[in-house]
């Protein structure tokens, strides 16, 4: 996605942090959203990383949705510092407006999927006035990354695969 925001002029490509959803109109999002929910439907063995890969497989049993997240956000602050070289403000600036800015994209582009995908007992599900696409109870393993490493969370998704020697 950054590769084609970069070549289509939506973002700079001296820009160190990650960019938000924004950058991206709604049917180009939405195009990628339903390939994705296609490819789910119809594959087996795929692997796929998005920001609402766990979203699209809502209602799809045989898809297994982890969300990764640190619960701690001076530890996110921390690791932008740390990855992009930039100061603590703007990591927070940068980490809290691109939060906002994709849920308020996707809360207006996916109420009606919304309805659609996720269970009726999860519908009401909200972040402030936005939906939680991140809600641990979408998913069939939530992964804290301030109390898990690396190691521990692939550990924890092979278990969930059923994958015994590991």
């Amino acid at each position: 996605m950054r590769k084609h925001a970069i070549k289509k002029g939506l973002l700079d490509e001296k820009t160190k942090v990650h960019h938000n959803a924004a950058v991206y109109d709604d049917e180009f999002d939405r195009k990628i959203d339903y390939e994705m929910r296609e490819k789910l439907e119809k594959e087996e063995g795929n692997i796929l990383d998005s920001w609402l890969s766990g979203f699209v497989a809502q209602g799809l049993k045989e898809v297994l949705k982890v969300v990764v997240f640190c619960s701690k956000n001076s530890i996110r602050v921390d690791r932008l510092v740390n990855r992009d070289g930039v100061t603590v403000e703007e990591a927070k600036k940068h980490i809290f407006n691109r939060e906002e800015k994709n849920l308020q994209k996707w809360t207006r582009m996916y109420k009606q999927e919304w309805q659609r995908w996720v269970d009726k007992e999860k519908q009401d599900l909200r972040r402030g006035e936005y939906l939680a696409f991140y809600h641990p109870s979408l998913y069939d393993l939530a992964i804290d990354t301030y109390s898990t490493n690396r190691e521990e969370a692939l550990r924890l998704v092979l278990e969930k695969l059923g994958v015994k020697d590991f």
